[in-house]
């Protein structure tokens, strides 16, 4: 039987999330690229995924995302997760959903359970202006490609972002209202690079307001374990407010440990300067990875 395992602060480690590329068919102007730093490296293999699964699942470690870049440019994608999924509970993918209606079928047989999928307005040319050329129209197609699957649940991230989307606010809950998905309002944050900081303080928005007008409508309002989010019910919409900025209840109930797409294990998105390669050893640098984790905030 698994045993579970905890950093240093009691905070029980159950999931991990791989950057299995930093390669992407979009150019959002807010991406941190996981907190990856864009140094070129040899990519992450399938081997060491399939490695590093086994070894969390010894752990008690039964939950995995995978991200990237875009994971759907993976070609052993399908692949991956067929090797993986038997060793875990929840296998998720996040993805900008382009690419999804071509491979969403073999993507559920081979053992994925659900995904989150980018969308940050439903402005056909704001849509194009935020994330370097994207065609909205794709997108919305691989979000209901999603909806109609038997993936479950389909989330949706918004980051709201100051000027840019804020606008279309009540848009997008409305369009909740009509999908049979989650939508999640993200708080933008950055990762401590030049540009990052930057942008957060030219975009960065006060969710305060959204979440204040969320509660005054709500038939229903619930608490996640997840970072303590709230999750608000209007009509048929089931919305969420992720906070991942100066809030202390977000790091301390981080279970996560991520995976860069260069082979590192990296304790925290917020820094780049601890991150534990593991080609040579890869329990050692697991288990180093854990002891080092920290709460950023």
């Amino acid at each position: 039987m698994a045993c579970s395992i905890e950093d240093r602060y009691g905070r029980e480690i159950t999931n991990l999330r791989f950057s299995l590329t930093q390669a992407c068919n979009l150019d959002c102007i807010y991406c941190h690229n996981e907190g990856e730093n864009g140094d070129r490296c040899s990519q992450i293999t399938q081997q060491q995924i399939v490695e590093a699964v086994k070894l969390g699942n010894k752990y008690g470690i039964e939950k995995v995302k995978l991200s990237g870049g875009e994971p759907l440019l993976r070609p052993d994608l399908t692949t991956i997760i067929k090797k993986i999924s038997p060793y875990l509970k929840d296998l998720s993918l996040t993805t900008n959903a382009i690419l999804l209606p071509q491979k969403i079928d073999e993507l559920y047989k081979a053992g994925l359970n659900r995904v989150n999928i980018s969308l940050d307005s439903l402005n056909p040319s704001t849509y194009r202006d935020l994330t370097g050329g994207g065609n909205l129209k794709k997108a919305l197609k691989g979000i209901d490609a999603a909806e109609q699957s038997d993936l479950y649940p389909v989330k949706i991230n918004t980051v709201l972002l100051n000027t840019l989307n804020t606008n279309e606010i009540k848009e997008f809950i409305n369009y909740a209202k009509n999908k049979d998905i989650i939508l999640q309002f993200i708080e933008y944050h950055d990762t401590n690079t030049l540009q990052d900081q930057e942008n957060y303080s030219q975009y960065h928005y006060n969710i305060d307001p959204i979440e204040k007008q969320l509660k005054n409508q709500a038939d229903q309002i619930e608490t996640r374990r997840m970072h303590h989010r709230k999750k608000y019910y209007i009509d048929n919409a089931e919305i969420e407010v992720v906070r991942p900025m100066h809030n202390t209840e977000f790091c301390e109930n981080c279970t996560r440990l991520r995976v860069t797409s260069c082979g590192e294990f990296k304790p925290c998105l917020m820094r780049e300067d601890n991150h534990i390669p593991f080609k040579k050893d890869m329990e050692k640098a697991l288990l180093k990875a854990i002891n080092q984790r920290e709460p950023y905030f």
